[in-house]
Parts: structure tokens; sequence; C-alpha cells
């Protein structure tokens, strides 16, 4: 009867590291660009678009020919010389999740695109980028991780196109991976 009880604890407390090193998602707006709207101040539900000054230089939409899941992705045309157009969302986070990492991944197709990944802690805001996507690819899986210090209440995730043509953006999700 011991051993029994014994296996049955070494057995929970396996099953009970085992479930604290899984991955969980954490909830974006629209993370697949699924959602439309009519709102030509917001086209993309959830998002948030900008670019670095001047008049308007890219054009942003839902694109339902290319896409790598769902039945749409993100696009975006630079128009005109500027030095990066970006679209993000600000999340909120749970306390319980402060002193872990969490990653940003998306699907991107083009060269020039750059995740971004903003933590908004009392102690100052840090950014931590992914590095460019160069030459030409497919879509393509790109990563940014961070550990999320004390006091974090807010991130602010995104993407950067640095430079110019299109470039498509898909499948976004924000992860805590510890």
């Amino acid at each position: 009867m011991k051993t029994a009880a014994a296996l049955i604890f070494a057995l929970c407390t396996i099953t009970g590291s085992a479930s604290a090193a899984k991955v969980s998602e954490i909830t974006l707006a629209n993370p697949g660009f699924e959602a439309q709207s009519t709102d030509t101040q917001n086209p993309i539900p959830g998002w948030r678009l900008s670019q670095h000054a001047g008049p308007i230089s890219y054009e942003s939409k839902l694109d339902t020919r290319v896409h790598t899941q769902g039945k749409a992705s993100f696009r975006i045309t630079c128009l005109q010389d500027q030095v990066y157009g970006s679209i993000s969302q600000k999340v909120s986070i749970a306390p319980a999740v402060v002193d872990r990492t969490i990653e940003l991944s998306a699907g991107v197709d083009k060269r020039g695109w750059v995740l971004m990944l903003t933590v908004m802690a009392p102690s100052g805001n840090e950014q931590v980028r992914s590095e460019p996507l160069l030459g030409k690819h497919a879509f393509t899986r790109v990563k940014v991780a961070t550990k999320l210090p004390a006091g974090t209440r807010e991130l602010d995730i995104g993407a950067l196109l640095l430079g110019g043509g299109s470039a498509w953006l898909d499948d976004v999700h924000l992860r805590i991976m510890e």
C-alpha cells in the first residue's frame, strides 16, 4: 500500500511539473485577420496602423488571396518612400504572467518585416525586435521572446515593415513559454 501511495505521489509530482512547463496562449484581437471592417479609420479590427511621419505612405488591408491560416491575411503596401509602416495592438497582462517568458510569433511573407514586442513596466518601456526577414520567402514563422519584468501590466505587440514593396502578416500568436 505504501508503494502504491508513493507511486501516485510521484506521478502527481511529475504531472504537476509537466503542466507548469506548458505553453499557454494569450488572447489577441483578430490574430488571423479574419474580422473585417467598413471603418476607413480602422480597417483592421483590433489593430492600430501607423507610420513614421508625413503624408499617408501605406495602403493597409485584408487580403483573401494570400494567407497562411484561415481565409485572410493583413497586407501592407508602401506607396511612397517612408521609414516604416506598422500594425500593432495593446495587450493587458495578468500579474501571474510576470517573471515568465512570453513569445510573439507570426507568419510573414516578404522581406522587411520585423516583429516587435514592447513591454510597458513601471521601470520603463523596453522594446524587443526580431531580426528582419531577408530575401524572398513564402510564409515563414518569425518569433521574438522576452522575460516580463515585475510590474508589467501591458504589452504593445506588432510588426514593422521596413522599406518598400508589399508584405503580408498572418496567424499571430502571443504565448507564455514557461
